[in-house]
């Protein structure tokens, strides 16, 4: 969307969501994950709790805003795509729109979160599970486009690799510095996994 498209009000809450998740991972630094409040947050983002609640659930959320983002954002994508387009074709233009984007994105918050996630196991639980509805989503958009039940085992062999793939991208980027570099590496990572994937499905049909 164009920021000209986007009205005063829409702005105000694009401004105000990113106030929060700021405010929220320069107390995550600052005290730690544990000990940051919801209502220190909302102070640090000068909005009241209510006005935080309005945006978030819990501060959980705003730690998992990203790949909440991302399930949200690849589930839209998926449906709007064009008759001419199938899911992995969906799913490449996709992840690199997300590495385009991630290069401007502030590298502290991505690195920052990957700490506090893999230091807690009910948060990467949690990780995993945003992880499992995007290869759900993805088996089930395989299936349609195969014409084929989404138990069949082409779709969720497909689904699982496209999941795996995601997370070694999403991974990596956490793990490297932010830069144009990287950005290629990952679109790179992108490229050779799709070859893999139609390659895979190519494969199985022909044997079929």
């Amino acid at each position: 969307m164009k920021s000209s498209d986007v009205s005063p009000r829409q702005n105000k809450k694009i401004r105000t969501r990113r106030a929060i998740i700021e405010s929220a991972y320069a107390l995550f630094k600052k005290n730690g994950y544990a000990k940051a409040t919801v209502a220190e947050i909302a102070k640090a983002a000068n909005i009241a709790p209510r006005t935080f609640f309005s945006y978030f659930s819990s501060k959980e959320d705003v730690l998992f805003v990203e790949i909440s983002d991302i399930d949200r954002d690849l589930e839209a994508s998926l449906r709007n795509r064009k008759s001419s387009d199938t899911a992995l074709d969906v799913l490449h233009a996709w992840i690199i729109a997300q590495v385009q984007q991630f290069t401007r994105q502030d590298a502290y918050i991505h690195q920052l979160r990957r700490k506090i996630i893999i230091s807690q196991v009910s948060l990467q639980a949690r990780e995993k599970f945003y992880f499992s509805q995007i290869e759900a989503l993805l088996k089930r958009e395989i299936a349609r486009d195969l014409g084929v039940k989404e138990n069949n085992l082409i779709p969720a062999i497909t689904a699982s690799a496209s999941r795996a793939a995601l997370e070694i991208a999403y991974d990596y980027a956490r793990k490297n510095p932010i830069n144009k570099k990287t950005a290629n590496e990952l679109i790179a990572i992108a490229d050779q996994s799709m070859l893999f994937l139609r390659g895979g499905i190519a494969a199985i049909k022909t044997d079929h």
